[in-house]
């Protein structure tokens, strides 16, 4: 539940979804909920008989705790163990926006993800994973593919923001 909350929603979540996503009955959910709550971690509103809630980034705690469920539940870890079934993958790392929110905790997670994969993938292969791993998380996996000499060459002003900006090493 928390890795939904505090990972990857990019807005509140109905208490019944967050059940759904954490596999958790509605009744388990609802009380962890309440605990949260009463330690300030979450926020919840109702919107008619809907609960909706959010990771509270007023909370003391919501910096670190975002940052270290970010690393141990999120798209790092997913897109890691993905891109390691695919062969020809000599490089891939996150780049842009979720790169720079998870390295810096405060910011709100990004309403998508872009990655870099240097090597000759099988193409059909990659994509088939990489939906795997955007079902999971719930956000658009943006893919862009170089070969490792044509990365290295390209000069354009989208490879040098790419190579300037944070980035976060999920292969090689």
């Amino acid at each position: 539940m928390l890795s939904e909350l505090f990972v990857f929603a990019l807005e509140p979540l109905a208490l019944v979804t967050i059940a759904e996503r954490a596999g958790v009955s509605s009744g388990g959910a609802h009380k962890e909920v309440a605990r949260l709550e009463a330690a300030g971690l979450v926020t919840s509103r109702r919107v008619g008989r809907t609960r909706l809630v959010t990771a509270n980034p007023d909370s003391p705690f919501y910096s670190d705790l975002r940052g270290l469920l970010t690393k141990a539940f999120g798209p790092r870890v997913l897109l890691t163990e993905a891109l390691a079934k695919v062969p020809g993958v000599r490089k891939a790392s996150i780049y842009g926006s979720w790169a720079a929110s998870e390295l810096m905790p405060m910011r709100r997670p990004a309403r998508d993800i872009d990655v870099l994969v240097l090597g000759s993938p099988d193409l059909q292969l990659l994509y088939t994973v990489i939906d795997q791993v955007e079902a999971d998380v719930g956000v658009p996996i943006n893919i862009t593919v170089f070969a490792p000499e044509e990365w290295e060459a390209d000069e354009s002003g989208f490879a040098e923001t790419v190579k300037s900006g944070p980035q976060i090493e999920l292969v090689g």
